[in-house]
């Protein structure tokens, strides 16, 4: 845990649903103070998370909102290619 660390229930239910809106989740300082993580699922056939891809950035460099505009279309297409290489062909919505 780090200060950033989210740890109220209601808190993390509600960053598990944007999350699950948008493909991806983002968290900001939460694992490692200077850092911040984007990553999306790999999905089996059946939908299932099996896996992740994830890109860890600093702080120094990179903002959330820079990572949510210029990293989390790669994130998305790579979690997407693999879960389809996987026989995930229903992998995410839209794709």
């Amino acid at each position: 845990q780090t200060p950033h660390t989210q740890t109220d229930r209601r808190a993390i239910f509600e960053c598990l649903a944007e999350a699950r809106q948008r493909g991806y989740s983002i968290v900001d300082q939460e694992m490692l103070v200077g850092e911040i993580s984007i990553a999306a699922p790999i999905l089996d056939y059946a939908g299932t998370p099996v896996a992740a891809v994830s890109i860890p950035v600093s702080t120094t460099r990179w903002s959330v909102k820079s990572v949510q505009k210029t990293l989390a279309p790669h994130v998305l297409d790579t979690a997407r290619a693999i879960s389809r290489a996987c026989g995930g062909l229903t992998a995410f919505y839209g794709s």
